[in-house]
């Protein structure tokens, strides 16, 4: 009997083992990807429009993309209809196809106002130290900001 216990114990363990040991494999994979090179960088910035037609970035998110990471969405626009080509031109085609902005620029600010009361909220603090501490300016210098999807390849 106690030698029966000692074996389902042993397993157990040996499967507590086994899940810790995927469980750590994953998280490598995760931080690997995250700190491996990349083909291009998708960045979502604030274009702050002055007055006196200067400009300022605030960079709001980045990340980094991968010319051939194929998704679904890929092959539903027709771009990988051949997809076992793999000629110049294609590479070239997905190059486009990625470096493309999915999302339209579009104003938060205008008419020295906020055009929708979240973004002032969400935008109001960080906009305030920048123009502050960097730029030197108040909320009357501004004429507009923007947002806007930058896609660049990677130096």
């Amino acid at each position: 009997m106690n030698m029966n216990i000692l074996r389902i114990f042993s397993f157990l363990f040996y499967l507590n083992l086994c899940d810790s040991s995927l469980k750590i494999c994953s998280r490598v994979r995760q931080n690997n990807r995250m700190t491996m090179g990349c083909d291009y960088y998708i960045e979502q910035n604030l274009w702050i429009n002055y007055n006196d037609e200067s400009r300022s970035y605030i960079n709001l998110h980045r990340e980094r993309g991968y010319y051939y990471d194929i998704h679904d969405e890929d092959f539903d626009n027709g771009l990988l209809s051949n997809y076992e080509d793999t000629s110049d031109s294609l590479r070239e085609k997905l190059k486009t196809y990625h470096l493309k902005p999915r999302t339209e620029p579009f104003t938060i600010y205008a008419n020295h106002t906020f055009t929708n009361v979240e973004y002032s909220h969400k935008y109001g603090e960080m906009l305030e130290f920048e123009m502050i501490n960097h730029d030197y300016k108040t909320w009357h210098d501004i004429n507009e900001i923007v947002v806007v999807e930058e896609r660049f390849q990677r130096d």
